[in-house]
This record gives C-alpha cells, structure tokens and sequence, in this order.
C-alpha cells in the first residue's frame, strides 16, 4: 500500500505541498494521489498564461483543481490600485442605484 493510502483513517486533511507545476513533473505525480488539488499563485509574479498553462497541464495529469489562492499579495500596493473593495463597487455603481 502506498504511504498515502494509510491517512485516511488518521486525519481529516492531509496536506500535500508540491514543486511549482510547469517544469517538474513532483506536482503532477502528487496530484494524482489527492483529492483535489488546490492551486497557488504568487501575486504579480505569475502570469496568466503560466497560469493557465499549469492548471492545463494539471488537468492532463488527472489533478482535480478545486480552488486558487494568491500568495505573497501586497496590501498596500493592492490598496493603491484603486478597485477591488467594496467602496469601489458602490462609488461605481452609485449612480445606478439613485437615478
């Protein structure tokens, strides 16, 4: 039996922390023994067509992508962008709602 076939009775979770997916197949191979998978990014590092390649080449190994999560996000510089919160959405979208 596989090492990992023997959590399943001893924890709720078992957490696999993988290489990055493009370049390396360690993610792929692990994905194939999880549940699911669940897909980190760095924020302002990683660019949406590395992205999309990865969670494509995943998809290929059979890995399950259940969610995705920023990592590493600056939050003042995210606050200096101007949009995102949700007095943005009111301040655009006031005009709608009152006329």
């Amino acid at each position: 039996m596989p090492p990992i076939q023997a959590f399943p009775g001893v924890s709720d979770y078992v957490i696999l922390d993988g290489t990055p997916t493009l370049g390396v197949t360690d993610a792929k191979r692990l994905a194939e023994l999880a549940d699911a998978v669940l897909f980190l990014i760095r924020w302002e590092e990683t660019d949406a067509d590395a992205v999309a390649g990865a969670m494509e080449e995943m998809a290929k190994a059979g890995g399950r992508v259940t969610g995705v999560a920023l990592t590493m996000v600056d939050y003042v510089r995210l606050a200096r962008y101007g949009y995102g919160g949700r007095d943005s959405y009111y301040t655009k979208y006031q005009r709608y709602y009152t006329d």
